[in-house]
Parts: structure tokens; C-alpha cells; sequence
């Protein structure tokens, strides 16, 4: 989970995602919530690029803070995890 204390507002949340393990038969997964919605269900990065491997990737979203609190949920669906390579938040 990240936490990142943010001034109340509209805001686009960038995900950067590299991969560096071959995944052919699908088995690692993410789930990503971002303020309450889910914004990546059952993500595997190896497909998203392309079945290949050392390719970035990056998944853009809109969100609204109103607590002063951006808050990023990052869960395991199955297989090991996916790891993001960066979060950018940028003010709208």
C-alpha cells in the first residue's frame, strides 16, 4: 500500500511496470486499487507487454482525493508478485 499526502483534487496516476521474467502460462497476477476503485484486476505484466520480457509498460488513471491522502492498494491474485517500476502523480 502506498500512502502519499497529497493537497485535495483531481490527479492522474501513472504506473511504470517492467518485466523481467517470461510468463507464458499467465500465472502472475495484480490487482491495483486506486481511492476505493479498482483500477488493474488479474494484471499480468508479461501479457500486457506483449509476451515479452524487459519492456516497459505503463497504465495511466484519473482519481479524486478528498482526504489530503492518496491512496494506492497493491494485491498479489496469484503466482509471485508483479512489482511496479514507478508511480508518477501528477496534479490535474
Amino acid at each position: 500500500t502506498y500512502n502519499i499526502a497529497v493537497a485535495n483534487g483531481n490527479y492522474r496516476v501513472r504506473i511504470h511496470f517492467t518485466e523481467g521474467y517470461a510468463d507464458p502460462y499467465g500465472r502472475r497476477k495484480m490487482k491495483y486499487i486506486i481511492e476505493g476503485q479498482t483500477v488493474l484486476e488479474n494484471f499480468n505484466i508479461y501479457t500486457a507487454a506483449g509476451n515479452a520480457t524487459y519492456k516497459a509498460v505503463i497504465r495511466e488513471f484519473n482519481t479524486i482525493v478528498s482526504d489530503g491522502v492518496l491512496t494506492i492498494n497493491c494485491y498479489k491474485a496469484s503466482g509471485n508478485d508483479v512489482f511496479e517500476a514507478g508511480i508518477e502523480v501528477i496534479s490535474q
